[in-house]
């Protein structure tokens, strides 16, 4: 969605310490376990993630552009952690108990690595809000939207303007990993 500012800051202090620490302890099999993005997403080469949920309409799936991809196993383990921060993070949205996820994932970016320029394209993300929770970063990510440097701090919530060109560039010595979801809110 395109918003009047490149990000902005939606809430404050999540608690996410469950699922950070899950976080954590993942092993780099099961990081690597899902290569749907990175195989379909030039943009996304570098960035290993464990995936609940793609909308269709941004998928482009074969004839069917409207199919939506769930990943139930990984949904399924992950569900009870990553579904109270969601709720925390939407919290000051009007309408917000009516929102639904129409796409959600854990996105990890390793020292060094990039996500080069881009726009999301797809009729989903004009109407859909972009959310970013750090769970894992440090100070020399820089997340670039419309030329402005985005700081997100740990445990807070962020909305993007992904209808605007931005960037991530890891030059930390730590892994970058975010909850990043996008919902949408039916009107009334």
């Amino acid at each position: 969605m395109r918003l009047p500012v490149p990000c902005k800051k939606l809430q404050d202090n999540l608690d996410i310490s469950a699922l950070r620490e899950a976080v954590v302890n993942l092993t780099e099999e099961e990081w690597n376990k899902n290569q749907f993005r990175q195989e379909r997403f030039e943009v996304a080469r570098d960035v290993e993630s464990i995936l609940f949920k793609m909308n269709g309409n941004d998928l482009l799936v074969g004839d069917n552009a409207s199919k939506t991809e769930v990943w139930e196993d990984a949904w399924n383990k992950w569900k009870h952690l990553v579904e109270p921060v969601i709720k925390q993070a939407i919290a000051g949205y009007d309408g917000y108990e009516r929102a639904f996820v129409n796409k959600c994932l854990i996105a990890r970016l390793r020292p060094n690595m990039e996500i080069e320029k881009h726009i999301d394209v797809g009729f989903s993300f004009s109407c859909s809000h972009r959310i970013h929770v750090p769970l894992l970063t440090n100070p020399d990510v820089e997340f670039i939207v419309k030329g402005e440097r985005c700081i997100m701090d740990e445990g807070n919530a962020y909305e993007i303007s992904n209808k605007e060109e931005h960037s991530v560039v890891n030059k930390g010595l730590t892994p970058r990993v975010h909850l990043l979801f996008d919902i949408y809110i039916p009107k009334e």
